[in-house]
């Protein structure tokens, strides 16, 4: 993600790469279980946490791919996905997070 700003301002660049993992643990038939996890990495093109010296500010775009209130953490890990699923004949019960 890049934000190019006009005159004097400060340009930003960020770059990120992520991914996600998932597990389903299926005991019976009758029964399903699963989690997901998802990650967002910063690649470390540009140093964040520095302001615009003009407007005393971070750039709200790339800083939004990470972690805003611990832009130093470099790793994001989020539960995405989190799941029973519970079949009776013909009738499925479910819970999602």
């Amino acid at each position: 993600m890049n934000t190019f700003n006009k005159g004097s301002l400060r340009d930003y660049t960020a770059l990120a790469i992520g991914g996600k993992l998932k597990y389903q643990y299926i005991p019976n038939e009758n029964l399903e279980l699963g989690i997901t996890v998802y990650n967002s990495t910063n690649l470390g093109i540009q140093d964040l946490t520095i302001p615009d010296m003009e407007m005393r500010k971070l750039s709200r775009y790339e800083e939004g791919l990470f972690n805003r209130l611990n832009l130093d953490n470099k790793a994001i890990f989020l539960i995405g996905e989190l799941y029973a699923n519970y079949k009776i004949q013909q009738t499925n019960l479910g819970w999602e997070e």
